[in-house]
């Protein structure tokens, strides 16, 4: 898979030292040696190869899925800058979503 996972989460910087990426999804064990633990993977959408959001689960070593939840990129607001940048209208393919590899508008890919 194209999709930089591993880079994302890296970005992201969740605080779970016990943690790996496996493919698209990011897993962790919150608590050393306990029996939760946490799942955070990307949302597909009807387009190929298109991810609007993360889906986060929590599961249980010996009882499975506990909970869920997904957290749309458009609900949050996640690329509002970009898509506004790029002029990207609502309800289309690329608004609120990224696809492989995320594009980078002029101006955001330099630190400042």
């Amino acid at each position: 898979m194209s999709l930089q996972a591993a880079e994302f989460f890296d970005e992201l910087c969740p605080p779970f030292p016990h943690s790996a990426v496996v493919g698209d999804t990011y897993y962790a064990i919150p608590v050393p040696a306990g029996p939760w633990r946490l799942s955070i993977g990307f949302t597909r959408t009807i387009h190929a190869d298109t991810y609007g959001g993360l889906r986060a689960a929590v599961l249980h070593a010996e009882r499975g899925e506990i909970d869920t939840v997904t957290l749309g990129f458009t609900d949050h607001g996640t690329f509002h800058r970009r898509d506004e940048v790029l002029n990207t209208p609502r309800g289309s393919k690329r608004y609120g979503t990224f696809d492989t590899p995320p594009p980078r508008p002029p101006g955001l890919d330099q630190a400042p």
